[in-house]
């Protein structure tokens, strides 16, 4: 995380310390020139690899899990749903008419570790964990998905399906797949005064299944540090599982954020459009 910190720095640093057009023109050349200066520009595509299960019978039924997690009760009908969808596209069927996993089969883990690049072709490697006891406390983490959604997520698993698509490599008779359950928060249309993106909690009883839903773990962008805004509400405060209104998304994480194809233009916002943290 420190060199993109370094990054943003370099950007900010330079950019109030800039006095003319000239030292800013060579500002420019300086970030330029120190953001390609090793970038390769291959990127590869991210390596996903499971592990850490969370029961000892690692491969059982979906009834053994719920049974001993009764909070996992609606995952088998969103993994159906999650299948239909993959089979038929938007065209969805009823609920007992959706497919299901092979043989009802199951296997539960707590960690997933992403291997990726940058976009200078750095590699890095993020571990993400959705584990009910890390350290005797719960840690389920914020990704984002490739299609722009910050989601937190509450397991993953593998499971076999029964039939082919497309995009299958190889079809067979019982296909692999690897899936997250994800809890899906809502956007909010403004920005913090710490410049970071705000979410807010799905705790809207119109929101079915409270924003659950099952996805791919090819879908997973990055991982996200998601925090409370302490200054909104705290629900059910005598909960152990107790949520804020709103969460607040930090950027600097993002391996991506402060490099050059990233904020290439930032060196053209005029100075006054810079808003500062209020004192």
């Amino acid at each position: 995380m420190a060199k993109y910190v370094m990054y943003r720095d370099l950007l900010f640093d330079t950019y109030q310390a800039a006095s003319s057009e000239m030292i800013k023109s060579k500002m420019i050349s300086k970030i330029s020139s120190h953001n390609n200066a090793s970038a390769p520009h291959t990127v590869q595509k991210p390596v996903f690899t499971v592990s850490s299960p969370l029961l000892s019978n690692n491969h059982t039924s979906f009834d053994q899990l719920i049974e001993e997690l009764p909070s996992l009760k609606v995952l088998y009908n969103l993994t159906r749903i999650y299948l239909s969808t993959l089979k038929d596209g938007e065209n969805r069927m009823r609920l007992k008419d959706m497919p299901k996993p092979k043989d009802d089969k199951i296997q539960a883990y707590q960690t997933l570790k992403v291997e990726n690049t940058d976009d200078r072709g750095a590699a890095y490697t993020e571990i993400i964990r959705a584990n009910p006891s890390f350290h005797s406390r719960s840690r389920f983490d914020f990704i984002q998905t490739k299609d722009g959604y910050f989601v937190q997520v509450l397991l993953f698993f593998s499971i076999e399906r029964t039939f082919t698509v497309a995009s299958d490599d190889s079809p067979s008779a019982a296909i692999e797949e690897q899936l997250c359950l994800v809890r899906v928060f809502i956007k909010i249309d403004k920005i913090h005064a710490s410049g970071m993106q705000i979410l807010q909690y799905p705790n809207d009883l119109s929101i079915r299944h409270e924003g659950l839903c099952v996805m791919s773990i090819h879908n997973i962008e990055r991982l996200v540090y998601v925090v409370p805004d302490f200054s909104t509400a705290l629900n059910q405060a005598e909960n152990e599982n107790s949520t804020y209104d709103h969460y607040l998304v930090n950027h600097d994480i993002n391996p991506n954020h402060w490099s050059y194809g990233a904020t290439k233009n930032f060196v053209d916002i005029p100075q006054e459009e810079l808003v500062e943290w209020p004192q």
